[in-house]
């Protein structure tokens, strides 16, 4: 029988891991059944999604898994929008999600909405 070790998942995550970052503006509720249509992006000029490169992401092995976290991220936003939370895709398919739990955060257009994605590996 095959068991991986966490050094394993460490490896394979930061080799593997090129993805974008992306906000989401829909009172949506995020689940493990996640699809990109679910998500409605910020209509907004100043908007783009952010490329996560794979060899920028730090990964700290825990006791049970890993911690991986990415250096804090920066949208422009020029026009007002309600930002609900994040989401982070490959290829247009949903990794993970996070909705904001102190949200939405309301910008009002001049903002900046400042991210440091982090996912925990078990």
């Amino acid at each position: 029988m095959f068991i991986a070790t966490r050094n394993l998942a460490v490896e394979l995550f930061k080799r593997f891991f090129n993805c974008k970052l992306r906000l989401f503006t829909n009172d949506y509720f995020p689940s493990g059944d996640d699809h990109y249509d679910h998500f409605k992006e910020p209509y907004d000029p100043a908007y783009v999604p952010i490329k996560l490169r794979k060899r920028e992401w730090k990964v700290e092995p825990m006791a049970t898994g890993a911690i991986a976290t990415y250096a804090e991220q920066t949208f422009n936003i020029s026009v007002p929008n309600k930002i609900y939370g994040y989401f982070v895709t490959k290829r247009n398919n949903v990794l993970w999600s996070e909705r904001f739990a102190s949200g939405p955060f309301v910008a009002q257009g001049g903002e900046r909405v400042d991210l440091t994605p982090q996912i925990k590996l078990e």
